[in-house]
């Protein structure tokens, strides 16, 4: 798992790691390597990682989109993949190029006008199970990490 930060360019901020060397797999002790000059600690966190590498201020040369969101709509969740960008109430697309900023843009209404098409279409739920077609289909939708507006 890790954290960002953002201010013109892209910075990975803390990294939470699991490092075994061998050790048991309920080892809590921050065994980890340096990096970037900095020593793992333990984390406060029940999440399986064993090292958390804070203040790392690593510059990243990512080239590409990215999106942030919040206000996560409940009803439309299903505990499978990854969340498409429409079950969300805010969404902001950043676009790097380079590790720099160079653009950032609100697409919240466009979240909406997709959500609302989706619900005029039957698409946000299940699909029958019976038509494997369609089950393949939405496994694939759920699990993908590619977004288009």
């Amino acid at each position: 798992m890790a954290e960002y930060s953002i201010d013109k360019s892209l910075t990975l901020s803390d990294l939470y790691v699991f490092h075994d060397a061998g050790l048991p797999v309920k080892n809590r002790t921050p065994n980890g390597p340096k990096i970037n000059g900095v020593e793992p600690q333990e984390p406060n966190s029940y999440l399986g990682f064993n090292c958390l590498y804070k203040n790392l201020n690593v510059s990243l040369t990512f080239t590409g989109g990215m999106l942030l969101s919040n206000g996560f709509i409940r009803e439309l969740g299903a505990n499978m993949g990854f969340h498409p960008f429409w079950k969300f109430e805010e969404l902001h697309e950043l676009t790097f190029e380079h590790g720099s900023l160079i653009n950032a843009a609100d697409k919240s209404v466009v979240a909406k006008t997709v959500r609302e098409q989706y619900l005029v279409k039957g698409f946000l739920g299940r699909p029958d199970v019976s038509d494997e077609k369609a089950v393949r289909e939405w496994i694939e939708r759920s699990f993908s990490l590619h977004y288009h507006f």
